[in-house]
């Protein structure tokens, strides 16, 4: 699914037509038809945070919906990071270079994946370039949101589920 679905999917869920988008975010009308009925697969950057904002939604769950910017969310630790006081003064622009980066990862063979692995790990461990504060803080942040989706998934596993009719 496109950016141009999940913008539809996001208009609908608020009941907001594309012309309503377009009044609010400045967009040119035919730029946003353009997007979504092409199912565009990127957007400038500028365009998609003015629409996402409008539709009070964040970047990532218009480029890889729902599902997936929840789970990249964790992985980055935006929660964690979105509370620090550094959030005031990284700008959206950083964050979406992480989220590059991360996806340029994702591109690599595994033995550049390895290489990146290695390198970012020697990084981490050389306390020259690591936060040991922010990383005390982030450690025990991941303990507590790690067992809050262990409840989560125990309560999903445990909610019985709805029989399926047979065709007999």
């Amino acid at each position: 699914m496109g950016v141009g679905s999940q913008i539809k999917e996001a208009l609908k869920a608020k009941g907001m037509t594309i012309k309503a988008l377009s009044e609010k975010t400045g967009i040119p009308l035919n730029t946003l038809y353009s997007i979504t009925k092409r199912d565009e697969q990127s957007v400038r950057s500028d365009i998609l945070t003015k629409i996402a904002h409008a539709l009070g939604t964040d970047f990532d769950s218009l480029l890889y919906g729902e599902g997936l910017a929840k789970e990249l969310k964790f992985i980055r630790g935006d929660d964690f990071f979105d509370n620090q006081e550094i959030a005031d003064t990284t700008s959206y622009g950083d964050k979406f270079l992480e989220g590059n980066m991360l996806k340029n990862y994702r591109l690599l063979n595994g033995v550049g994946q390895r290489a990146v692995q290695k390198f970012v790990s020697a990084l981490w461990h050389d306390a020259y370039f690591t936060d040991k504060q922010k990383n005390e803080q982030h450690t025990e942040w991941a303990r507590e949101a790690n067992a809050r989706m262990n409840e989560e998934s125990n309560r999903t596993n445990a909610e019985p589920q709805a029989e399926e009719p047979t065709n007999e």
